[in-house]
């Protein structure tokens, strides 16, 4: 058994130096390689994973999504225009990379009937290997009438970074100025705060 520690420490390595020599194997620590191994390593997790990458989006009859936000390009080909008028929630993407990561912003067109709300992501794209992936993976979020169950529910850290990106992206679209950007999310973070607020006091 060989054993290759990537720790920057030495802890329990004598343990586990005792347990290769048993067996005649050997305990190696990437240190021993220098500093290429560390900008190797750091590099590998940048690396790309796949390639031509698409995504669509399903939700529950009440739910309609308003935005999805990512590393995003328009459809190019006419497979994906056609694509496109098809699924009103496609999106595309030229490269699938573990640091992406896309948002998804929705509204409610009616009060759910249902306890829960369901949300369908299809992803496909083209490995290393030209071999063509599909995952499909199904979420549903509970359904509630309490405001402060609703409140106590939220990412507050999330929603800041949702309505920055928001903001960029529209500044970026010219449907608003970096300052109307900035005025809007401020005014809708004083109306979260405040919306808190009053929950706050009635319970």
């Amino acid at each position: 058994v060989d054993v290759f520690v990537v720790s920057m420490t030495r802890v329990g390595v004598r343990r586990l130096q005792s347990m290769t020599t048993a067996c005649g194997g050997e305990v190696v620590s990437h240190q021993t390689f220098g500093d290429a191994m560390a900008r190797d390593l750091s590099l590998a997790s940048l690396r790309s994973l796949g390639s031509s990458a698409l995504f669509n989006l399903h939700a529950s009859p009440c739910v309609e999504i308003s935005r999805i936000m990512g590393p995003l390009i328009p459809p190019a080909t006419r497979a994906e225009v056609e694509m496109s008028e098809d699924l009103p929630n496609l999106s595309i993407s030229p490269a699938v990379e573990s640091r992406h990561a896309i948002s998804v912003l929705y509204h409610l067109t009616e009060d759910p009937t249902e306890e829960y709300v369901y949300f369908q992501c299809v992803n496909a794209y083209t490995t290393k290997t030209k071999e063509r992936v599909v995952r499909t993976s199904t979420s549903r979020l509970p359904v509630t009438k309490n405001t402060v169950e609703l409140l106590q529910s939220v990412d507050v850290s999330v929603v800041g970074v949702l309505l920055a990106k928001e903001a960029v992206v529209q500044v970026r679209e010219g449907s608003a100025s970096v300052e109307g950007a900035r005025q809007e999310m401020t005014a809708r973070l004083q109306n979260i705060a405040t919306t808190w607020s009053d929950q706050v006091k009635v319970t």
